[in-house]
């Protein structure tokens, strides 16, 4: 049994006592993530049968919710698992990064004769919006970061010029999508700081180091991991031990990596969480029990 369905049945359990005395409370938005967890795992579980293309559409929204939530304080506890789970579906297949490219190139053949506003055009601004800024920062691997730097040089989305009196902002260039995705997917060392909000200005920085990494004269490597990259000229890669790094792991699965150093804080928070709700329990069955009697 995952430490996720444990979490499960002693939350759901908790709900139950809670249903027979009112002033146990469940906050609401714990709730909801315990239900999207499961509602994905059952997706994940699902697409075990289909082919990639099917899984993938399946899939990347899963990816992307449970990524962007469980940054958030006090949410990991809740979504890590899952999310590991689905950032491996995709990251085991050497080859999950062309479903993304191919998606926004035969959306793109579909509207590129459009006016940038029509309701086609927008659907696809969406896509690349939702694809390379929001998804593929949950995917820190090379292929990744290939295809990344070959969108800080693709303008071919660019919005027209703002108009007086337009009171909507039009989603911005791959380019700037890329720079996006860039500071947002955990590089060690990022030639610009991912705390510093996003800006047109950092095109340039995200342009050269991409130069310098491409031609394999500037490795990079992620937060959490044990290993760093550097491309060859035929645009494969080399991986070496990053010496400064205190993670002693040997497989190479980036997810394997970034999933142990959440692992030791999971587990001791999964102690903790069963003691408090075991012990609420009895407690509100013990009270119940004096109010019979």
């Amino acid at each position: 049994m995952t430490n996720m369905k444990i979490i499960q049945y002693l939350f759901f359990f908790t709900l139950l006592v809670n249903a027979r005395v009112p002033d146990l409370k469940i906050p609401d938005d714990k709730v909801r993530q315990v239900k999207q967890a499961q509602l994905w795992r059952d997706n994940l579980n699902a697409s075990r049968q289909l082919i990639n293309k099917e899984k993938y559409e399946l899939l990347k929204l899963g990816l992307r919710n449970m990524g962007y939530q469980r940054q958030f304080e006090g949410n990991g506890i809740w979504l890590d698992e899952i999310f590991f789970d689905l950032q491996k579906e995709f990251l085991q297949d050497p080859n999950y990064i062309n479903y993304f490219t191919e998606k926004i190139e035969t959306e793109r053949a579909k509207v590129a004769a459009d006016s940038y506003y029509t309701g086609e055009r927008n659907a696809y601004n969406s896509l690349r919006f939702y694809i390379i800024e929001e998804t593929l920062c949950y995917l820190p691997r090379p292929p990744t970061i290939a295809a990344l730097g070959k969108y800080l040089y693709d303008e071919r989305d660019t919005p027209p010029p703002m108009k007086p009196g337009q009171d909507w902002i039009d989603t911005k260039s791959n380019a700037y999508l890329a720079c996006t995705a860039l500071a947002k997917i955990g590089l060690r060392n990022a030639p610009v700081p991912p705390r510093v909000a996003p800006d047109e200005s950092h095109l340039a920085t995200w342009r050269l180091w991409w130069e310098q990494v491409q031609a394999g004269t500037r490795s990079f490597s992620f937060e959490g991991e044990a290993v760093e990259y550097r491309f060859r000229k035929d645009g494969t890669w080399e991986t070496s031990t990053w010496k400064n790094e205190s993670l002693h792991v040997s497989d190479n699965s980036t997810t394997h990596r970034v999933a142990e150093v959440f692992a030791s804080s999971h587990n001791r928070w999964l102690m903790v969480l069963t003691g408090i709700l075991l012990g609420m329990a009895w407690l509100r069955w013990k009270k119940h029990r004096r109010i019979i009697k």
